[in-house]
């Protein structure tokens, strides 16, 4: 995608788009994935609220130096939608696909033995006794259909999250789905990836409190990687007072969490960006008061891989 098409591609797309302050779009819709796939105008990040929370716990280790329990995470995840409200992972058709193709096929599948209607009918209705096995089979790379949290299983040392960590994750988030938690949202996506730009959505200085726009990754056919750094970056910040009202994170570590939740978020940015969208263009589309403009991103460039300030007269 040229920068032209790319400018005429968010012109058609402004009639569908909506304006809210950052507090109020995040409290009334999840952080979605930057996938190109989803035709909902929404603010999106790596991996959604997914890729935030496991980007905390893993800055959250790095800075105790020592890991996290199965349970702990668990801890963690149930305040943290007690906190933060919806929360947002997606999986896609193909992954669906996949699964259903291992249970048909791999021996030694008896725990999921009961008939279902729909592969997602035993995913979010699973027996007590099919709960343990399916989890196993869901963090598998190939069933996971979220390409950022599929890469951060298939290469965790780019990534700096230990795959047991990712995996104590999954568990939390699916037994939430599994108690029938309704701000745990669970999706899946359409189509083959045929994304033709990384799109970075940056709001300038405007009048009152920051806002930003919801934008649909898929739109009129055409997909685009849509990423909302300020978004993230507002997640991110909200974490340290979380943590500390938690009790989780002494005030004499504040500042060292806060500078690794940094260097992971750039370092998690660049490597997802790296596996899913090799060659691709990287656009900047800035807001402000009388509309947007574009403007091309040199992957060397250190802006793309780091939030601007959330201000209002920057």
């Amino acid at each position: 995608m040229t920068e032209a098409e790319l400018a005429a591609h968010f012109a058609r797309m402004q009639a569908q788009v909506s304006h809210a302050s950052l507090p109020q779009l995040l409290a009334e819709q999840a952080l979605h994935c930057v996938d190109g796939r989803n035709p909902t105008c929404v603010v999106s990040g790596p991996g959604g609220n997914a890729g935030v929370f496991l980007l905390m716990l893993a800055a959250l280790e790095a800075t105790m130096k020592r890991p996290l329990s199965a349970s702990g995470v668990d801890r963690l995840f149930r305040d943290y939608l007690d906190r933060f409200g919806h929360f947002y992972m997606h999986t896609d058709q193909l992954s669906l696909e996949a699964l259903e193709h291992t249970l048909q096929t791999q021996p030694g599948l008896s725990a999921l033995c009961c008939p279902y209607d729909a592969v997602e009918d035993l995913i979010f209705h699973p027996s007590l006794a099919q709960r343990e096995t399916l989890l196993r089979l869901l963090i598998q790379p190939e069933h996971v259909g979220c390409g950022h949290l599929q890469s951060m299983l298939r290469h965790p040392h780019e990534y700096g999250v230990r795959p047991v960590l990712t995996r104590s994750f999954f568990a939390a988030f699916f037994n939430a789905l599994w108690r029938g938690d309704d701000r745990v949202v669970y999706e899946a996506l359409e189509s083959d990836h045929r994304e033709r730009a990384v799109v970075n959505v940056i709001a300038k200085r405007m009048d009152g409190d920051m806002t930003l726009p919801r934008h649909c990754p898929l739109f009129e056919e055409t997909q685009v990687f849509l990423n909302f750094p300020q978004a993230t970056d507002f997640l991110l910040r909200s974490h340290e007072a979380f943590l500390r009202e938690k009790g989780v994170l002494p005030d004499t570590e504040a500042e060292t969490f806060a500078s690794m939740q940094k260097q992971l978020a750039e370092r998690h940015l660049l490597t997802t960006l790296h596996h899913l969208a090799p060659g691709l263009p990287v656009y900047n589309v800035i807001i402000d008061d009388t509309g947007f403009s574009t403007e091309p991103v040199r992957l060397a460039d250190e802006e793309f891989f780091t939030s601007p300030p959330l201000s209002t007269t920057s």
